[in-house]
């Protein structure tokens, strides 16, 4: 991140106001607001908060969405509606005062959870990037910065095992890729597939696709002979940019048909497996 957009936001980060409930957030309730001392979860505009349903279907956070932060008791240390611009969210010290433990303690490891506005699904997250410029250790304490680089959410019931098969995927090898992935956030007037990245490729291929409108979504794959071998979405989606993976794990070098079908519409694409 470029040294004047990264000390804006730490300063953003520190400023006296700062809104930690906004009165928008509608799933996420009795969150801790002014407890006494906080520390600050910086969002870029650009940060990369992934919600990933398996290794195949995934998408970023959108306006709209709640983030908020819990202590491991399950206690909603803060929560912001995120509006895709760059934010601040404020989580909140226990208060000595009272007898329950109404925030977290200094040294406390914070879980970021997201609802999903679009599904109504919540997410856990599971994989962090900071940036090192803010505070790297994963445990919160008082007055501390963290600016939250990329954020891997996987849904509640997922093993670790599964989970880091995800993160294995869907993680991006350089900041580079994030920053394509992350362009072009306005819905497309029409169904859009855009050109799979890398092809040919070697490990998984990312496909990412627009929709304008709700529909049923399917993204299937054949090989040369027609044959499907794979079905990466299956699903009715909301209007939004969505990404699948195409793992290349089972499969033979050549060349593969992707089919996306949405309602009655059908785009392909082929993609190259080299190996």
């Amino acid at each position: 991140m470029p040294k004047p957009v990264l000390l804006a936001l730490l300063a953003l980060s520190l400023a006296p106001v700062v809104s930690t409930a906004h009165p928008r957030a509608t799933h996420f309730q009795d969150c801790q607001t002014k407890t006494g001392k906080n520390a600050s979860v910086v969002l870029p505009g650009r940060s990369d908060l992934i919600l990933a349903r398996s290794q195949q279907s995934w998408t970023r956070v959108r306006p709209g969405d709640e983030v908020a932060a819990f202590t491991l008791q399950g206690v909603c240390a803060g929560v912001i509606v995120w509006d895709g611009s760059s934010a601040v969210l404020t989580v909140w010290m226990d208060d000595p005062t009272t007898p329950q433990k109404d925030g977290y303690i200094p040294g406390d490891p914070l879980w970021v959870h997201v609802w999903d506005a679009s599904s109504g699904d919540v997410f856990v997250g599971y994989w962090a990037k900071y940036n090192p410029v803010g505070n790297t250790s994963g445990t919160f304490k008082r007055d501390a910065v963290y600016v939250i680089m990329q954020l891997i959410l996987v849904p509640p019931g997922v093993g670790s095992r599964e989970a880091d098969e995800i993160v294995d995927v869907v993680k991006p090898s350089e900041m580079g890729e994030l920053e394509a992935a992350s362009s072009g956030a306005s819905l497309p007037d029409e169904v859009v597939l855009e050109p799979s990245y890398p092809n040919p490729f070697r490990t998984a291929a990312r496909l990412r696709y627009g929709l304008p409108t709700a529909e049923a979504v399917r993204v299937d794959v054949f090989d040369s002979r027609g044959r499907r071998v794979a079905v990466l979405v299956d699903e009715n989606q909301q209007p939004g940019w969505y990404e699948a993976i195409l793992p290349a794990d089972g499969l033979a070098s050549g060349v593969y048909i992707v089919r996306l079908r949405v309602g009655p519409t059908e785009t392909v694409q082929r993609v190259t497996l080299v190996r």
